[in-house]
């Protein structure tokens, strides 16, 4: 196995002033960078979610993200007959 440094880094996640991202994708993206929540993004996403949605999405978010890294780190291939999307 490849020592970590000599491996590709991960692609850049997207730029947040990008049109087109939803509240809920620059909430997550603001818990998975963590950087300053922005209120006023948290604000509107409490709005739309409610504040249990919202623990939720980060919670929905932070479990995906979990099993993708094992998934990544044991390097588990896709099953028999399924192409990757990538």
């Amino acid at each position: 196995m490849p020592s970590v440094g000599a491996q590709t880094p991960p692609p850049r996640l997207p730029d947040l002033a990008k049109e087109g991202m939803t509240d809920a994708q620059k909430r997550v993206y603001d818990a998975i960078a963590g950087g300053p929540r922005g209120e006023a993004l948290f604000k509107r996403a409490v709005s739309t979610l409610g504040e249990q949605g919202v623990v939720d999405l980060i919670g929905v978010s932070g479990y995906y993200t979990l099993v993708s890294m094992v998934l990544n780190v044991e390097e588990i291939p896709l099953p028999a007959g399924v192409s990757s999307p990538w």
